[in-house]
């Protein structure tokens, strides 16, 4: 928290092409030590904006909350706009299915592939149940990573290098090959690439067979699926992944 207010410091605003309005601790309820609350305008476009950030102390974890105005809006938009913002509270912990919501995509679990982890900011891990997830051990089993994010648009000509791009991306792949010729599909209602390939398992000598499918979104975002399994196990978990 010290460390987030004093980089949120005037200049490293104006750096981020805020100008402060303000700044001050407030209460807020249930909490001993108070938040930090900035208010700031800045550029948007033709247009300016008002700007609140609110960096919120919690134990080992930090907060930080913002909200973004025309700055045309009324006196009173603002002042529910503010209200919200110190109604903020903080739970230890949130359920997987509560966190399932936030995912800016909807699946449906399969028998061989569970939910058992959102990633903030767009991602999903899905792993057969069973599985001992959360440590090393748990690539000896199928699983999958559902994830979206964002990016420019992508010229249909690009899109397999692009794809054969990102997989080569995936830091917990190691000794990547590509397989088998970039597969033209549809994943999401969208034109997509399939990608095969191998990398090394978790136990010396061991194979991991890989698919991934990535759309580019008529927005430019992008939704990817990776699927991998040890090489004996892939066909079997197949109609699942796919």
């Amino acid at each position: 928290f010290s460390a987030m207010r004093e980089g949120l410091n005037k200049e490293a605003l104006a750096a981020r092409g805020m100008q402060e309005i303000s700044r001050r601790e407030v209460p807020l309820p249930g909490r001993a030590q108070p938040a930090l609350l900035i208010e700031a305008k800045l550029q948007v476009g033709q247009q300016m904006a008002h700007r609140w950030l609110l960096v919120v102390p919690d134990g080992l974890r930090t907060g930080l909350i913002t909200a973004t105005l025309p700055g045309n809006s009324p006196t009173a938009t603002r002042t529910a706009v503010e209200k919200a913002l110190l109604s903020v509270a903080m739970r230890a912990e949130v359920g997987l299915e509560e966190q399932r919501s936030t995912l800016p995509f909807r699946f449906v679990d399969r028998p061989g592939l569970k939910l058992q982890r959102v990633v903030a900011g767009g991602a999903a891990i899905l792993s057969s149940p069973g599985a001992p997830f959360g440590t090393k051990g748990h690539l000896e089993w199928p699983s999958m990573v559902l994830a979206a994010g964002a990016g420019p648009p992508v010229a249909p000509d690009q899109l397999a290098a692009n794809a054969i791009a990102a997989l080569h991306g995936v830091g917990a792949l190691h000794d990547l090959t590509i397989t088998d010729a970039p597969e033209e599909t549809r994943y999401a209602g969208q034109p997509a690439i399939l990608v095969r390939a191998e990398a090394s398992g978790p136990t010396p000598g061991s194979k991991l067979r890989i698919a991934q499918w990535l759309a580019v979104l008529p927005n430019g975002g992008r939704l990817a699926a990776i699927a991998q399994a040890p090489s004996a196990a892939f066909d079997a978990a197949w109609p699942d992944f796919k």
